[in-house]
């Protein structure tokens, strides 16, 4: 079971990374392309379609969430480390499984949230945007969030592995 774990772990990873990255990009391009429409049409003097704004405001919202999970898999994510100035580095390397815990659970109770608001907001509209229901928009807060929950949990066997090795176990 353990060699399975270590086989697949990594691999398995590797495919949500890219994942990860893939909609990122794709994102972005198609913002990108979207707003570059937008400008053109307008300094043509043409009507800008009416799905074309409201679709960038939520490719902007998948955007920082997707982005806030690349930061967080890279450990680039905005930290408030209160304490991290006065502690000597052995507590902070002793610490680091707490706080990557601790992380993990508030992105979990984030991401039970973000399924609550998809799930009332399936309730009360049945709006559609580009052929797709707003409430699908919406999706990405609770996976983002559940994505995040996931590599902050994994971080804790780092953190633990650096812990036991006194490296700082940063890193991609």
């Amino acid at each position: 079971m353990v060699k399975t774990d270590k086989v697949h772990t990594p691999r398995l990873l590797h495919w949500i990374h890219s994942i990860e990255r893939l909609l990122t990009v794709c994102a972005f391009c198609l913002l990108l392309g979207l707003s570059s429409i937008q400008i053109i049409l307008r300094n043509l003097d043409r009507i800008v379609p009416a799905w074309i704004p409201p679709l960038e405001q939520r490719l902007v919202l998948a955007l920082g969430l997707l982005g806030a999970l690349i930061a967080v898999v890279h450990r680039a994510h905005i930290q408030i480390d209160v304490l991290a100035l006065r502690l000597p580095p052995i507590w902070k390397r002793r610490l680091a499984p707490l706080v990557s815990g601790a992380s993990s659970v508030i992105c979990l109770l984030l991401s039970y949230a973000g399924v609550r608001f998809v799930l009332d907001e399936a309730d009360r509209t049945q709006e559609r945007l580009v052929g797709i229901p707003l409430w699908i928009h919406a999706g990405i807060i609770p996976v983002s969030f559940a994505l995040m929950a996931l590599h902050f949990g994994l971080s804790i066997r780092a953190d633990r592995s650096a812990d036991d090795t006194g490296s700082g176990g940063r890193g991609p």
